[in-house]
């Protein structure tokens, strides 16, 4: 069995990123068996460009969201994917199109939590107790 590459981080992030994250969530459209039906979303964060590959949430609450970096598809010097990858290494080197541009997944994954501060619409219902 090869060793796992992905290495995931989890970061507390404002809820406003949180939900940028999930307005580029990707996995459905992702074909890891056959890229060229494989598209996706983009978004950057951090000087880097990222996808949404999952989230979490409870009624209209976000959770959670797993994000992976992208690197355009001549920069990519990991692993080709593999198919046969499971858990963290599923998504690692599979690529996808988003406006013209091949991307390639990278090991880099990190799960995007809120960090406890007011989203716009609870600062809201504050106002009128």
């Amino acid at each position: 069995m090869s060793e796992q590459i992905t290495k995931t981080t989890e970061i507390l992030v404002p809820y406003s990123l949180l939900e940028r994250a999930l307005e580029h969530y990707s996995a459905a459209h992702l074909n890891m068996h056959d890229f060229k039906r494989s598209s996706g979303k983009i978004f950057t964060w951090n000087a880097k460009t990222w996808t949404c590959t999952g989230g979490i949430g409870q009624g209209q609450k976000h959770l959670q969201a797993s994000i992976r970096e992208v690197v355009p598809q001549g920069r990519y010097t990991g692993p080709p994917h593999d198919s046969q990858k499971r858990g963290p290494d599923f998504y690692l080197g599979g690529e996808f199109k988003c406006k013209e541009q091949v991307w390639v997944m990278t090991g880099n994954e990190v799960t995007l939590k809120p960090d406890g501060s007011l989203t716009p619409k609870a600062e809201q219902l504050n106002l009128f107790p």
